[in-house]
């Protein structure tokens, strides 16, 4: 049995095999966690662990890592049976690669992400509770001094990543995510709440229509007395050029009159 836990560390190590070729990065990063476990030096004194581990790992291998339900599960009940913090401190001092080359776009996309799911019918029907949770989660990426703090937005990434997967049932680690970024960044200002939901950009739609056919009407009743101020103006022309008409006409007797 460690022979073949210390090949499946080596595997998940340098990913051999088909079945790691386009993980996603929230997999690969469960995958990470779970091969921490396996290499726990605990776990050489619980046998039957390390069998349910390795039948936990063959299964998911079986399905090209499409199906963690029973890996995810297993973490959370190994992060409290053999701890999580020392695996934390081990990251520290290896010194732990960061995620991402451009900060800010990467900041950027989570956010798109994280709208284009509070958009979606799956997203507008998870319990408000959670849905506060997340939209806190995205107010904390506008904090202006957030792509100076690579780590902690790794974290974040990590810790949201594994929420979803999830499917927000298990959010111990969000929630302790959320009052670290109360800690680190401060309270969320006005100028950080950007997110808008669909009902409240309906509110706004309308609100802008409304203004948009006011203006409309404005424009309408400004035209209308141009055309009205236009034909008065063209009337007293022609009222104008009929008098003087008739001055001409009156020169002219005149003139005929002075002749004879």
């Amino acid at each position: 049995m460690e022979d073949r836990i210390k090949s499946i560390v080596s595997e998940i190590k340098e990913k051999k095999g088909d079945e790691y070729i386009g993980l996603q990065s929230v997999t690969e990063k469960q995958l990470e966690s779970f091969k921490w476990y396996l290499d726990h030096p605990l776990l050489h004194e619980m046998p039957e662990l390390g069998s349910e581990l390795v039948e936990l790992y063959d299964n998911a291998k079986e399905s090209k890592f499409t199906k963690m339900e029973g890996i995810i599960r297993k973490l959370d009940q190994l992060s409290i049976k053999l701890g999580q913090e020392d695996y934390r401190l081990e990251e520290k001092k290896e010194g732990k690669k960061l995620m991402f080359l451009d900060y800010p776009k990467a900041i950027k996309e989570l956010q798109t992400d994280i709208a284009i799911l509070m958009h979606s019918p799956h997203g507008t029907s998870l319990p408000e509770l959670i849905q506060g949770s997340i939209l806190t989660f995205y107010n904390y990426l506008n904090h202006p001094d957030l792509h100076r703090t690579p780590e902690l937005f790794d974290e974040m990434h990590e810790k949201y990543e594994f929420a979803k997967a999830t499917d927000f049932l298990k959010l111990q680690a969000f929630n302790d995510m959320l009052n670290k970024l109360r800690i680190k960044l401060g309270e969320i200002t006005e100028e950080m709440k950007t997110f808008k939901s669909i009902k409240e950009q309906s509110r706004e739609l309308e609100a802008e229509k409304t203004r948009l056919a006011e203006e409309v009407k404005k424009l309408q009743e400004e035209k209308e007395q141009l055309k009205k101020e236009k034909d008065e103006l063209e009337e007293a022309k022609n009222i104008l050029f009929n008098e003087w008409k008739e001055y001409n006409e009156m020169i002219k007797k005149l003139e005929e009159k002075l002749r004879k």
